[in-house]
């Protein structure tokens, strides 16, 4: 367990600053690097990012992960849609990566 004094910045800090950067984007050893956290506080603030809403998008370039704040839709999640008064058949189509 880390003493307070060891601590660089709080959540709140590290998030806003996530937020920031993130616009952007960047790289996941940078921004561990710079925030003094590991990795896996590094998922968990993502983690939080995601809970307010913000879709992170991830990347792989080379051996490290690019980090962004996206505008687009995040389709990871799943989605429920109901149409309503529709007795004909309907014709869909399903894209995926």
């Amino acid at each position: 367990m880390e003493n307070n004094e060891d601590v660089k910045f709080s959540e709140s800090e590290i998030l806003e600053i996530l937020q920031k950067r993130l616009i952007k984007g960047d790289s996941f050893k940078a921004l561990c690097s710079d925030l003094e956290i590991d990795d896996m506080a590094m998922y968990s603030y993502i983690h939080k990012l995601k809970n307010l809403n913000l879709n992170v998008s991830v990347s792989n370039i080379s051996d490290d992960i690019f980090l962004r704040i996206s505008n687009s839709p995040d389709y990871s999640k799943e989605n429920f849609y109901s149409i309503n008064g529709v007795d004909e058949t309907a014709k869909i189509g399903f894209l995926s990566d």
